[in-house]
């Protein structure tokens, strides 16, 4: 029940931005045999001294794309998102809960946090979580687990995926409640600076362990990353159907009502009588603090909540002396598949993923990267950073089409303000365009909410529109090396931007003419999208 309802959870469309310069890391990994540690994916800081703690990702990607395509991406997500959470079940089953009660939390969760369930680095962090809890519990249950088992899940976090430092809460909270249940310091704690030790073993060396902290101390409130969508508070009017809500608020309540339960019975043990856990407050206390404040961390709340919720709900439910008995495990399984079935029903009803396996390609811009090959552009290019990494898989090691900023936003703190800036500004974009000395601009559509550069460039007759399609649009400058380009395939009425469309959709109501040559160049756009 837990795997199909996983597999069928992430079982849509691949539209996620970042995956394509993934893809591009994992292939210059494996031809180099060299993880790269300058900057080669943007022009600006091309050279630079660059940092990327997703390289053993898109090392493990990569031949899963080059041997499978679409389908090897398919295959990592369906084995990662049911193994992850088939290791979260095993956890719980560690902890005492017994039944369907831990599958029927696995699948639930498995649905919560499909909208993360892209081909990213997260995928590994989150099995990651799951082994580390997995081995954390089967040392708690007196399995004879040693404390620096969890060591190489931390190495492996750290070259995987920049969310490592949950890995050390982790092992944190579990040894802060070994040391107070055994009333001795608890030998998890070697593992901690023996993990970051050996998470020293990384192509870039303590800056590696250093980046989390880097970008919450200095980069954390810059405005382009506050803008990022995963990196704002959870918006609940569009997550109610989901089962964030169950984990975000049913881990907390469950946890209080175990510890009250507890303190009801004056913490002697007995049938019934919950022990104190310690751990279970504390990473439920984070990790249900990091997801409601970003969205990033809905995975990785998803992953720690399974066996934790499960140990509870069994506990809460568990039958005294004298009760009647149990409804059979078959009705038991059939209600909770149904539970489960109903719960994913309600997910996709209200989502706009599109159901299937494959890639959606009008989330990237193709058609415009197919013209800027056709007609030779080549140049400083202008491009939002989430659109940076297709163009970049398409043309690399290409110098003259190279992105401005790509999936990470890189450049400098001078570069990401200034775009911001012109994004909304027409005099700090006509700055900025000109510092930077732009020769073509990529820019997606829709365009981002408040951004407004398209609308800038059609009011601009140095610049000219040369594409045009419902994904992305492509101007040149008029003078310069993609004169010829201008010249030839410039669109003289239909714009860009939505400050001129409605002027020109009054315009061809009143005059037939003008609508004809209209016409003929949206015409022109649906033969080149």
């Amino acid at each position: 029940m837990v795997a199909l309802c996983a597999a069928a959870a992430v079982t849509f469309q691949l539209f996620d931005t970042d995956f394509w310069q993934h893809l591009l890391v994992g292939r210059v990994i494996w031809e180099r045999h060299a993880v790269p540690t300058r900057e080669l994916w943007s022009w600006p800081t091309y050279g630079a001294p660059d940092l990327n703690a997703s390289w053993g990702f898109e090392a493990l990607i990569w031949p899963l794309w080059s041997a499978g395509g679409v389908l090897g991406l398919y295959l990592w997500r369906w084995g990662s998102v049911i193994a992850t959470f088939a290791i979260a079940v095993a956890a719980a089953r560690r902890m005492g809960a017994r039944g369907v009660t831990p599958l029927l939390v696995a699948a639930i969760a498995a649905i919560a946090s499909r909208q993360r369930s892209q081909v990213r680095p997260e995928s590994v962090a989150a099995l990651m979580l799951a082994i580390e809890i997995l081995l954390l519990e089967s040392r708690r249950a007196g399995r004879r687990v040693p404390a620096l088992a969890v060591v190489p899940v931390l190495w492996i976090w750290v070259n995987t995926h920049v969310s490592y430092h949950l890995g050390f809460i982790t092992l944190g909270a579990y040894a802060i409640d070994e040391t107070i249940t055994r009333r001795r310091a608890s030998a998890l704690w070697l593992a901690v600076p023996i993990g970051l030790a050996v998470g020293l073993l990384n192509p870039f060396g303590w800056h590696a362990l250093w980046e989390p902290f880097r970008y919450f101390l200095f980069d954390r409130k810059e405005k382009i990353f506050t803008m990022i969508g995963e990196l704002q508070p959870i918006v609940w009017s569009i997550n109610w159907r989901n089962g964030v809500p169950l984990l975000a608020a049913g881990w907390p309540l469950l946890a209080l009502a175990r510890l009250t339960r507890g303190a009801r019975r004056g913490g002697v043990a007995g049938p019934g009588a919950p022990r104190f856990d310690l751990a279970e407050l504390l990473l439920c206390a984070a990790f249900v603090t990091l997801t409601v404040g970003g969205v990033r961390f809905i995975g990785m709340l998803a992953v720690a909540a399974v066996p934790f919720m499960s140990r509870d709900l069994a506990e809460w439910t568990a039958r005294g002396p004298g009760a009647r008995a149990p409804l059979p495990i078959a009705v038991r399984a059939a209600v909770a598949s149904l539970a489960a079935i109903a719960a994913l029903a309600l997910e996709w009803s209200g989502s706009d993923f599109v159901p299937g396996v494959g890639i959606e390609w009008r989330s990237y811009p193709v058609a415009a990267c197919d013209a800027i090959a056709a007609r030779g552009l080549r140049g400083r290019f202008f491009n939002y950073y989430h659109s940076g990494g297709y163009p970049l898989f398409r043309f690399w090691p290409d110098p003259g089409r190279l992105p401005f900023m790509d999936i990470h936003a890189t450049g400098t703190r001078d570069d990401r303000r200034a775009f911001i800036a012109a994004e909304r500004d027409p005099a700090a974009w006509r700055s900025f365009a000109e510092a930077m000395r732009f020769d073509i601009a990529l820019l997606t559509r829709p365009a981002p909410a408040g951004d407004r550069i398209a609308d800038f460039l059609d009011a601009d007759t140095s610049w000219a529109l040369v594409f045009l399609d419902d994904a992305a649009v492509i101007f040149v400058r008029r003078r310069g090396a993609d004169a010829a380009v201008a010249a030839r395939d410039a669109y003289a009425l239909v714009p860009a931007g939505n400050a001129r469309a409605a002027l020109l959709g009054a315009a061809v109501v009143r005059d037939p003419a003008l609508r004809a040559r209209v016409r003929a160049e949206l015409e022109r756009q649906l033969r080149e999208s």
